[in-house]
C-alpha cells in the first residue's frame, strides 16, 4: 500500500501567525498625531491618558503595566536612568522603546515609529523582556543599557 505524499494540515511546517502587538504610548508622545499615525498603520494603540488619565507618575504606570504584554513607546530618554523607574520597568518585565531623536514634530515622530514597526516586531521576537531599546531618527532600533 502506498503512502500519500500530501502533507496533513497538522504536520505542516508553516509557522503560526504573529500575535498582534499592542503599543502603549506614554503621555510625552501625546494623544493625537503619534497614536493616530500608529493606528493608521494598523497598530493596536493605547495611550496613557486613555488607560490611566493624565498626570500619573511614571513609576506608577510602569508598575501597573505588569502582565499586560504591551510595548511601551516613549521619548523620555531618562526613564532608564532614574532608579525607581528603571526598577519598576524591570520588575514589571516591560519592553520599552524610546525615541532618541530630538526636535521632531508629532508628525515626524509618528513617521519614525511607523517606519520602525517591523524592526520593533523583530526586536521583540529576538529579546526577552525586560529591556529598553532606542529608536533613532532613521527608525533604527538598538538596545540601550539600563542604568540603576
Amino acid at each position: 500500500m502506498r503512502k500519500s505524499k500530501k502533507r496533513s494540515a497538522s504536520s505542516s511546517s508553516s509557522k503560526p501567525p504573529d500575535q498582534p502587538l499592542t503599543f502603549f504610548v506614554d503621555e510625552c508622545l501625546g494623544t493625537g498625531k503619534v497614536p493616530g499615525a500608529l493606528t493608521a498603520a494598523g497598530a493596536s494603540v493605547k495611550t496613557l491618558a486613555d488607560v490611566f488619565g493624565k498626570g500619573m507618575k511614571d513609576v506608577d504606570w510602569l508598575s501597573a503595566l505588569q502582565g499586560q504584554g504591551w510595548i511601551v513607546l516613549t521619548k523620555d530618554k531618562n526613564i532608564r536612568r532614574r532608579p525607581l523607574e528603571a526598577q519598576a520597568l524591570i520588575a514589571a518585565n516591560l519592553r520599552v522603546f524610546v525615541v532618541t531623536a530630538t526636535d521632531l514634530t508629532g508628525d515626524e515622530t509618528g513617521q519614525v515609529l511607523v517606519k520602525a514597526l517591523p524592526k520593533i516586531r523583530r526586536f521583540c521576537k529576538k529579546r526577552r523582556p525586560p529591556f529598553i531599546a532606542g529608536i533613532t531618527r532613521n527608525s533604527e532600533v538598538t538596545l540601550l543599557k539600563i542604568h540603576d
